[in-house]
Parts: C-alpha cells; structure tokens; sequence
C-alpha cells in the first residue's frame, strides 16, 4: 500500500487533542492534531464554514497532513472539492468510499494522491497510526476510525445502525470517544419524518439512537477514557440533554468520571486527550 510523502513519526513538543468542527445531518468535520500532524476527518461543510471553523481553532487549512473520509454522503464530503482545489492534501478512505466518489469528477485531480485504507489492517498516515472498522451505515464502505498517537488513542464512529463488533473492539481503552448519539426513539417515533426515513433511520443501517450509544460505553469505559463526545444529533428527534444524560448514565453505570458533552453545528473547543 502507498503511504505517501505524509508518513513522517510524530514531531515532539504537543500532545494529542481532538475538537469538531461541525456535526450534524447539515455537515460533519472534526480534527485531530499530535505533535506536527493534523488529520482532518471528513468535510463535510462548506470551504468558509470549514476555514472559520478552522481559524476558531487557532489553525489554517495549510496545516491539514491529511484527510480522512467515513463514507460519501454528503454531509460528510460536501466541502471536499472546494479544500482540494485550493489545498493538495491526502485523502485516505476506503476503496469503496473512494468508488462512491468517483461520480465527482473534479475530485480524482484535486487529491494530492489517494490512500487506501483497509478496515481491520492499521495504516501510517500522516506519521499517525489509523486503522480503519466497519461500521453498519447505508453507503458503500462506512467506517470509523481508531486513531493511534504516543500518548492517546482516540476512536471515532458515526452513522451507524448498531454497534458493529468492529467498533466494540477500537473503542476499548480509548482516551477519546467521538461517538453518534443521534436520536430519542419515542421523538422518531412521533416526530414529522415520513414513515421510510423514520425506518431508515432506527434500521441496523441507519443511525444509534441515545440508548445504544450509552450501551457501547460498557466496552469503552476504562482508566484511559477522559472524554466522550455525543455527535450527530438529531436537531428533530433528539435533543443535546436527552443524548448527554444517555451518556452520562451509561458512565455512571461503570463508575466511570469522564468528561460527557454533545456536539452541534457549531463544533467544539479543543479537548485534550
């Protein structure tokens, strides 16, 4: 497998942080930096929205290593385009997700190069340890993203119908969980959406709701865990308490005292790991 020019060890000097930059059915962006390296995972906002949220972070997108994709939805790839154009950076996602692409024409010479990750084999990208697993979504190839640093491992997971084993297994002694807590059954279950999106949604491949994201602390929880991140809120069928106070039982259940917040469009603030 190519690596690329982006394969360098992790600089000394910073430790591993993780912030949002938006999450949400509107877009999804979120970054992780160590040492030297910041990878950026999906893009799925507009290039201003991305750049603001960026510069808010004290960062520009010069500074991106590299970009890894989750699936090809759009609102986990819509502002890819527009930041190729202007930056040549390394896109690693699946080869499926990259197929599921492949329709976007302008995207197969923006990239400085593709790399091709294959879920369940650990990959260096820029100088950091990624291993890509299968999550359970309705796109080509979902995955989420277990992400290796000297100091951290942070696991990243959304859009997801169940909690795959795969996921089970990269978020076990993790520093950071950025996990989806999208919806309240009984709002679905009464809110507006049309029968076949209120289907989609609960299916096994479409999102967790708050209970199942709390169910999946039982394999994160551990003395490294410090934060947990609800993301993918739903702004119809959930609400950011009901998803936080799911959380927040599920790690009192396991007397567990990590940090719990929810996530939304206007992304988070830096959160050490």
């Amino acid at each position: 497998m190519k690596l690329g020019t982006q394969m360098t060890p992790e600089s000394p000097g910073r430790g591993t942080r993780f912030a949002m930059i938006a999450s949400g059915s509107d877009g999804n962006a979120g970054v992780l930096q160590s040492g030297e390296t910041l990878l950026l995972i999906d893009a799925g906002v507009s290039y201003p929205r991305l750049f603001a949220g960026l510069a808010r972070l004290g960062l520009t997108p010069q500074q991106i290593s590299a970009i890894l994709l989750t699936h090809e939805h759009g609102d986990h790839v819509c502002g890819l385009a527009a930041l190729l154009r202007r930056h040549h950076c390394p896109v690693a996602t699946t080869k499926e997700t990259r197929h599921g692409l492949g329709r976007r024409g302008e995207l197969r010479s923006k990239a400085a190069e593709w790399i091709e990750l294959r879920p369940g084999q650990p990959s260096w990208v820029g100088g950091l340890e990624v291993l890509a697993f299968r999550t359970a979504h309705d796109a080509r190839g979902p995955v989420g993203y277990r992400i290796e640093a000297k100091d951290a491992g942070v696991t990243y997971a959304t859009d997801t119908g169940h909690a795959t084993p795969e996921l089970l297994e990269a978020v076990a002694g993790c520093a950071l969980l950025a996990l989806e807590s999208n919806h309240c059954p009984d709002l679905l279950r009464r809110g507006p959406y049309p029968r076949r999106l209120k289907e989609r949604v609960a299916s096994d491949r479409g999102h967790l709701a708050n209970q199942q994201a709390a169910e999946v602390l039982g394999a994160a929880v551990s003395a490294q865990l410090r934060a947990v991140l609800a993301l993918h809120i739903s702004k119809i069928n959930n609400h950011p308490d009901l998803a936080v106070r799911a959380l927040s039982t599920g790690l009192a259940a396991a007397q567990n005292e990590a940090r719990c917040l929810a996530v939304g469009r206007r992304g988070s603030d830096w959160i050490d790991c």
